[in-house]
């Protein structure tokens, strides 16, 4: 037996902030999107580099307020490259501690090479 890759499901209440955020912010693709009708919830995939994130819409998919770890390696060209749009998220803030770069309830790790 052996285990794959994991994907975190994150709960989104408007797609429209949520697209801005992962993919006009933090520079994410989308995948793919999926609705079951036209005015259902949204459940999307979006990704970078080997970084894979469900959104959903969908109340019982997941509970808001997850917290994740991924891995960035060169992590000060990215805090750098967020902190250049000037874009205000609702108030994020950027905290930066022992090699963590903390972006509202996304945490982003150094990975030292």
């Amino acid at each position: 037996m052996k285990f794959g890759n994991t994907t975190p499901i994150l709960r989104s209440f408007d797609e429209i902030k949520a697209k801005e955020f992962y993919l006009e912010f933090l520079e994410f693709n989308l995948d793919w999107e999926h609705r079951f009708e036209d005015d259902l919830p949204l459940y999307m995939q979006v990704s970078k580099d080997g970084c894979v994130l469900h959104i959903t819409e969908h109340h019982g998919d997941c509970s808001p307020g997850a917290a994740l770890r991924i891995q960035v390696t060169n992590l000060e060209q990215y805090h750098d490259l967020l902190l250049g749009k000037n874009i205000n998220m609702l108030g994020l803030k950027y905290k930066k501690c022992l090699g963590v770069v903390r972006i509202c309830r996304l945490l982003i790790h150094l990975v030292t090479d």
